[in-house]
């Protein structure tokens, strides 16, 4: 769920960034550096019932002081603030927390915490607004969103293979492939293909865990994947085949990786995934990635001959 959240903020900032063609950097920096105290000031306003909104005011005049002193340079200041806001984030290694799970907890729940804290007190101040309407609201858009969102996950995202990567691999040390057999060893089908996805998902950790020295080796886990589960079969003699893919996910009929493509980085375009055949005939994809970020068993049947 962390990196659904941590995604989700991501995309939306990426979005945010093309649309007034700022880069994300500064997007970062504003939000969470002008628009979000800016509201946290405005409530406290309220709260206090001053006259003026001397917070407010004051905080404003604040970044009015940053705009007047960076002049062309702000996008270079925003660049090293964000490198400093990274930098604090990774200090929370020391609650073994990670750079994505310490952006969930710092930039995503303490302001939501921060907003029920503002707004309770505002409640509590003002008992004479009407703020019933407002609560239902709220509650029903948060309500059908994550009934949209679970319904689209569940049935309307699909995996979409365009070619089959030859050349992609990702060989298998011995003592790994040791571990493996002595694992898989009377595994069925699903068995063999749910351990695979449950080494990936080691592996994904690890890497996100490791220190940012360890991280410069390339790992593609829809190779890594494959590997592990042919190994698998051959091990429990089952006739079915793993290879990695290039594709796209189809969420609802639109393509989501081109849209991302556009939005982010021309190179999410092209996704990886596992196509897997077994001896009779039965295609379908699975995509490791998605379930050792997100946890979820992203999975598509291929009609026989389709590709």
């Amino acid at each position: 769920m962390t990196y659904i959240i941590f995604a989700i903020v991501a995309i939306a900032l990426f979005g945010m960034a093309r649309l007034t063609k700022l880069t994300y950097n500064t997007v970062n920096i504003l939000v969470y550096y002008l628009l979000i105290p800016l509201s946290w000031t405005y409530m406290s306003d309220k709260i206090i019932g001053w006259q003026m909104p001397w917070l407010t005011m004051g905080w404003t005049t604040v970044w009015l002081a940053i705009f007047i002193a960076t002049k062309k340079r702000f996008q270079l200041w925003c660049d090293w603030a964000f490198r400093k806001s990274v930098e604090f984030l990774l200090w929370f290694k020391l609650l073994k927390w990670n750079y994505y799970v310490a952006s969930v907890y710092i930039c995503v729940w303490l302001p939501l915490i921060i907003y029920g804290i503002l707004a309770s007190l505002l409640i509590l101040q003002h008992p004479d607004w009407d703020w019933q309407p407002w609560v239902i609201g709220i509650a029903s858009a948060f309500a059908i969103i994550w009934i949209l969102w679970t319904t689209i996950i569940s049935f309307g995202v699909k995996l979409v293979p365009f070619k089959v990567l030859t050349l992609e691999s990702n060989p298998l040390t011995y003592d790994e492939e040791r571990q493996i057999i002595s694992d898989t060893k009377g595994m069925n089908h699903n068995q063999v293909i749910n351990y695979a996805l449950n080494a990936v998902k080691k592996k994904f950790s690890d890497i996100i865990n490791s220190t940012e020295e360890d991280k410069s080796s390339y790992v593609s886990f829809s190779a890594m994947f494959a590997s592990v589960v042919n190994l698998g079969f051959q091990t429990n003699c089952i006739a079915a085949h793993a290879v990695t893919v290039e594709g796209t996910a189809s969420v609802c009929g639109m393509n989501i990786c081109k849209v991302l493509g556009r939005l982010i980085n021309p190179m999410l375009r092209k996704h990886k995934f596992t196509l897997i055949k077994t001896a009779e005939g039965f295609l379908y994809c699975i995509d490791s990635t998605v379930n050792a970020i997100f946890g979820y068993k992203l999975k598509t049947e291929i009609k026989p001959y389709s590709f």
